[in-house]
């Protein structure tokens, strides 16, 4: 059987958006182009990435912060707290159940990563320091 999953998909420069795609290893190897490196976010979400991102190189595509892997936003602020790695290529994220097998998102959990993520950003090095500035995207394809 071909089980569909809901996942959230991010792709560099672009809205992420809400799809369908087979279960299973394969397909998430599609997505991100190669083989995949898994990051806990929250025991309920894992985001999916090249794990050669660096290494071929993928070009950058977002940052992922301390506060995004516990849902522990500022609520006054939206603060995602400090940068704690660099992510390169096209990211996908997935559910996961209680024995840690990876499982479709449910509607709220999709909602939630791709408005966390909604900001395209850009990686500028000057001078050896790097800053991170969001970039604006016409469509939410």
């Amino acid at each position: 059987m071909n089980e569909q999953i809901k996942v959230v998909v991010i792709e560099t420069g672009k809205a992420p958006r809400i799809t369908t795609i087979s279960k299973g290893l394969e397909s998430m190897q599609k997505v991100v182009g190669g083989y995949v490196e898994a990051v806990d976010l929250s025991g309920k979400a894992t985001l999916w990435c090249n794990e050669e991102g660096l290494v071929i190189p993928l070009p950058f595509n977002r940052a992922l912060r301390e506060n995004d892997r516990n849902r522990a936003l500022d609520p006054h602020t939206g603060d995602r707290g400090s940068i704690i790695s660099l992510l390169h290529g096209t990211l996908l994220i997935t559910g996961v159940d209680a024995e840690g097998e990876t499982t479709g998102l449910d509607d709220a959990d999709a909602e939630h990563y791709s408005a966390l993520f909604a900001t395209p950003e850009t990686l500028i090095i000057v001078d050896g320091t790097s800053t991170l500035v969001p970039v604006a995207v016409e469509d939410k394809q």
